[in-house]
């Protein structure tokens, strides 16, 4: 299992990592100016905006949670000791924690493209 864990966990952890990235660079595309070009700052549109990223969160969770209680975890954690899993968790959390906290900075250093190939900083973010 070790040999999976070294290939699998990282990979997993960059992917889901990937996905955090994209939640963020909303807010961090807002603070860099995009409020004010797309006209967020009126009413409702920031927050539907930003709802639908989390609407495939949502669709997608409910099932995976229904079919966890039907079953049970044991079925799907199968051969796996209570160390070992939180072992994997905690490698897994460490990564996200690690690059999200980039998130921001990548975003910051991102931001200061405004202007090349006439293309504003925020906009940027999302390339």
């Amino acid at each position: 299992m070790r040999k999976v864990d070294y290939r699998l966990i990282p990979i997993l952890g960059l992917l889901y990592s990937v996905a955090g990235l994209d939640c963020v660079d909303l807010s961090n595309a807002c603070v860099a100016g995009m409020n004010v070009d797309l006209g967020f700052n009126v009413g409702d549109r920031y927050s539907i905006a930003l709802l639908v990223f989390f609407i495939t969160y949502c669709l997608f969770e409910m099932p995976t949670t229904l079919l966890l209680r039907s079953i049970g975890p044991k079925y799907l954690l199968n051969g796996l000791a209570r160390f070992e899993i939180q072992q994997r968790m905690s490698w897994w959390y460490l990564i996200i924690l690690f690059v999200s906290a980039f998130g921001s900075i990548l975003a910051w250093a991102i931001v200061k493209l405004n202007g090349a190939h006439g293309v504003e900083g925020w906009r940027w973010i999302f390339m």
